[in-house]
């Protein structure tokens, strides 16, 4: 679907807060490219969203994980347990077809199903490529922007949608202006949410670390 004068940007499942990142709130977030994307994309990317959760006081690590097998020792943050304060985001190469979302969306989020924190989402990087042909953003920027999309999925529930900002479901073409200049965010509301969530996450993180209880498995 181009971005004509009605055509929408629609993600799946998934006002500035005006705070400092606090330096106990952080989280790390892993990246699986699947995609073969270009040299440098996903490190930009990264840039990007980790700006959008600095405007709400939170933390973030991109971290680039390998796919290939045999060279794991050379990133200790991918080896060990997915804990609750661990994300990860899978770049997949192709479109939606295939998964319980609808054509245009981005990306989704996926629940745990079982009551534990929701670690696990997914970005198609055709369906960036198609908006990419007429929005005038970069294409580092649209992926930043819908990894903070989907990370805030992860942190808020599939129920975190909202009429403004950058959890707003379909994205019009003032949405992707935003994300040119860098303007689309979370809502203050979002980042006190936001907050909460990372500091329950972390405080699961440390009783599993300190009890010795089974962390999350690596995706």
């Amino acid at each position: 679907m181009g971005i004509g004068r009605f055509a929408i940007v629609t993600f799946w499942t998934a006002s500035i807060a005006a705070s400092a990142p606090e330096g106990d709130l952080r989280i790390t977030v892993r990246v699986y490219d699947y995609a073969g994307l270009p040299a440098g994309t996903l490190a930009k990317a990264g840039l990007e969203a980790r700006k959008i959760f600095a405007k709400s006081g939170i933390e973030t690590e991109w971290v680039e994980c390998p796919l290939e097998r045999g060279v794991e020792e050379r990133y200790p943050a991918c080896r060990k347990p997915i804990s609750p304060a661990d994300v990860s985001i899978r770049i997949m190469p192709h479109s939606t077809e295939g998964y319980p979302v609808p054509p245009w969306a981005f990306g989704f989020a996926l629940s745990s199903g079982d009551g534990r924190p929701a670690t696990h989402a997914y970005i198609f990087n055709r369906r960036v490529e198609e908006v990419l042909r007429e929005a005038k953003c970069a294409r580092f920027q649209l992926l930043g922007f819908a990894m903070a999309h989907e990370v805030g999925h992860l942190l808020l529930g599939p129920a975190a949608h909202a009429s403004r900002g950058i959890m707003r479901s379909r994205w019009l073409k003032e949405e992707l202006r935003q994300v040119e200049s860098g303007a689309l965010i979370f809502t203050s509301e979002q980042a006190v949410r936001l907050r909460a969530s990372i500091r329950a996450r972390l405080r699961d993180a440390a009783y599993s670390t300190a009890t010795g209880s089974t962390l999350l498995p690596v995706p």
